[in-house]
């Protein structure tokens, strides 16, 4: 009896110490992002982009290659704190597309150091204050991965007067978001989504 009584007063004397542990702690909360982030699609007045493709029908089924041509993306990272925020570059990120109507087709661009046009970095130094953006430019080739194409399954229809040389694919509607880390000790934030159209140009070539 006397050995159940001591056992439950320390029982008790340990639930009483965990009360007051759980008392003394006050709520997490999760410290304010220090960076805002923005993209548009460059430049934002062009409506619908257009990528030149090359179509050889040479081949069955038809080959498609690109010609050097790209959809640019600005993406903008504001930093949002009082303190002066001053560290190495280290950017580091991805942009993200797909195809409104299969979005199973994705493509992602790596982004990092190189992608920075910013007057706030020299000498591989981010000084950022209150309100500064920080840019960072980022093109998309038109490919997706694993040899899929966007304009698979898609519908084409010649250019009048060209006799054959030029084809027009049907519009297409991509959505791109972004995600971007400029600091190894701070943490990254996502972009908004933008929307953009694309319509792809072949330039056909027949066998003789």
């Amino acid at each position: 009896m006397i050995m159940f009584m001591r056992n439950f007063k320390f029982l008790i004397f340990l639930a009483l110490i965990g009360i007051g542990c759980n008392e003394m702690l006050p709520p997490y909360i999760n410290p304010p992002q220090p960076f805002g982030a923005i993209m548009y699609h460059y430049p934002p007045y062009k409506l619908i982009d257009t990528l030149l493709i090359f179509e050889d029908h040479y081949f069955e089924p038809p080959k498609i290659s690109y010609i050097d041509s790209t959809i640019l993306f600005r993406i903008g990272a504001v930093h949002q704190y009082e303190e002066v925020l001053q560290d190495e570059a280290n950017i580091s990120g991805y942009l993200e597309i797909y195809d409104i109507s299969q979005p199973e087709r994705v493509a992602r661009v790596p982004i990092d150091n190189r992608n920075a046009q910013s007057q706030y970095i020299s000498n591989g130094i981010i000084t950022l204050a209150k309100g500064d953006t920080f840019w960072l430019s980022v093109s998309w080739n038109g490919k997706f991965p694993n040899k899929v194409y966007p304009v698979d399954g898609k519908r084409r229809s010649e250019i009048p007067g060209t006799g054959g040389g030029l084809a027009d694919y049907e519009i297409i509607n991509f959505r791109a978001k972004s995600y971007i880390q400029l600091f190894r000790k701070v943490g990254g934030v996502f972009t908004n989504e933008t929307e953009f159209k694309v319509v792809f140009r072949a330039i056909m070539r027949w066998p003789p």
